[in-house]
């Protein structure tokens, strides 16, 4: 579903005097990024010989037609290449979702100097299936999907879908999740002989998804439960540059019914103590622009290679929030004067910048360890904004003395107006271990332990006098995670913790 509002302008705005160091962050990023993608060494990598491919074979194909393997490996018949790039279009193909392993040799062509490329693959099998799962305990009460307060959660994922191809370059898929989501959709691979692709796909789910969405959108850090249908629409372009280059255009939009919002920090530890908002009619869209640098060996397990990705995003949101009757499970909440339960349209628009790097190194046969950070600047609006707030003491007294009614704990402030600056910035630290060794890997799948370590840091200002800006993200989670031609299977145990660094 479109929106059928159009973007608010707005002039340029200097970005605050804290986000000096997280610029300073961003032009150490830019200069990693070009001393990779233009290493010093290239001239050593000239004297390579190059070997001339006089046609290309391909092995082990079920489903797949070898035209489309052949288009998304970007390489020519008749065309002279290096055996680093031969590589690098193999790990290419093992990037492809519906591909689990692929391989290469050379044999001799029809003369001396020609050579036959033999391109293997393993592909995933036509039905698929996937779970992962995450138990999770906090180190402070959040509410994320909960009346209460919580100190652990566990979150399912299920998944069981079905793939089909049509013709050469044209695959449909879809699957249905454990929480009850569909999702259907169609990729024309090698679009106009381009090697480019053209995705769409749909997605509907009834209960019950939840979304938090950035600070730059909704600064008070809160999770917005789907309790109605929900409805999605997502095209994405993909059109190659060079052979690690790809430019990327996606755009999402989403329609819900209605819901429930909630602040994930803001939890009264009491039974059945909850401050909530309804709402209705939930719209987003979402425009991304990037460009993609990847030369690792593997989508799900790389063991090697660096990638990375500059991105515009647009981001917009609106829905009509409600204030809720106190009642034995929800909080009343006091309105301040001239503003209704029904309250104004909230409307949030962000436009941000962000630069993502992720590099992998094989510690040894079975151990790889990565490295991944990600730095966001942007501007943002904000319209109408209900911040439920707890009263002060003194606060609860004077409206208990002035006012004949009830009072309660709680308030609703409304921001009518905001123009926004935000920063974000992640780093992640990840170490994979393989329990099995290769002959059992290619035997049974890959099974493997990994430990993830993760910080983030979002803020926004002005702050709004809100708890929860700047929020701090830290986590720690171990995971079991097996691979073979059905599918990925994760299972997760995570320590969290959310709020500002204390």
């Amino acid at each position: 579903m479109t929106l059928d509002r159009a973007p608010k302008t707005r002039g340029p705005q200097a970005l605050p005097r804290n986000a000096c160091p997280w610029v300073l962050w961003l032009l150490v990023l830019c200069g990693w990024i070009w001393a990779t993608a233009h290493p010093a060494s290239a001239d050593l990598f000239a004297e390579e010989p190059t070997l001339l491919i006089e046609s290309i074979q391909i092995d082990g194909l079920k489903q797949i037609k070898p035209e489309l393997i052949i288009a998304e490996s970007l390489l020519v018949e008749g065309a002279s290449y290096r055996e680093a790039e031969l590589q690098q279009a193999v790990f290419r193909l093992q990037r492809l979702p519906f591909i689990l392993d692929a391989g290469f040799a050379l044999s001799k062509g029809s003369e001396r100097g020609r050579y036959r490329l033999v391109i293997t693959i393993e592909e995933i099998r036509r039905f698929f299936f996937g779970e992962d799962s995450t138990y999770t305990r906090f180190t402070n009460s959040v509410s994320f999907d909960s009346l209460l307060g919580q100190d652990t959660t566990f979150t399912p994922g299920g998944l069981a879908g079905i793939r089909f191809f049509v013709g050469k370059y044209g695959m449909l898929f879809g699957s249905v999740s454990s929480h009850g989501g569909l999702q259907a959709g169609f990729t024309q691979y090698n679009l106009f002989n381009r090697r480019a692709f053209l995705s769409v796909g749909l997605t509907t789910q009834t209960c019950c998804p939840i979304q938090v969405f950035p600070l730059g959108i909704d600064p008070t850090f809160s999770s917005w439960r789907n309790e109605g249908a929900l409805r999605q629409g997502q095209i994405t372009l993909g059109l190659p540059l060079q052979r690690r280059f790809q430019l990327r255009l996606q755009a999402t939009t989403t329609h819900s019914e209605r819901g429930e919002r909630r602040d994930v920090l803001d939890t009264d530890q009491s039974f059945f103590r909850r401050a909530s908002l309804d709402y209705e009619d939930q719209n987003q869209l979402r425009l991304e622009l990037s460009l993609l640098y990847d030369s690792t060996d593997d989508p799900i397990f790389p063991s090697q290679g660096l990638s990375w990705n500059v991105a515009l995003d647009y981001q917009q949101v609106d829905a009509r929030l409600s204030v809720l009757p106190g009642g034995f499970f929800e909080v009343p909440i006091d309105l301040p004067p001239g503003v209704d339960a029904d309250l104004p349209q909230f409307e949030s628009e962000q436009l941000r910048i962000a630069f993502t790097l992720s590099q992998h190194w094989r510690w040894s046969r079975r151990q790889t360890v990565s490295l991944s950070a990600r730095v966001a600047a942007g501007v943002g609006e904000i319209n109408h904004l209900p911040i439920v707030e707890r009263r002060t003491s003194d606060d609860l007294f004077d409206c208990l003395i002035n006012t004949d009614g009830p009072c309660s704990d709680r308030i609703l402030r409304l921001v009518e107006h905001e123009n926004l600056d935000l920063i974000e910035g992640y780093f992640t630290a990840r170490h994979s271990l393989s329990l099995w060794g290769a002959a059992k890997t290619r035997e049974r799948g890959d099974f493997r332990l990994e430990h993830t370590l993760e910080f983030g840091y979002d803020r926004v200002s002005p702050d709004l006098n809100l708890a929860e800006n700047p929020l701090y993200r830290k986590s720690f989670t171990s995971s079991l995670v097996f691979r073979n031609s059905w599918g990925l299977f994760r299972l997760s145990l995570q320590i969290a913790d959310y709020g500002r660094d204390s």
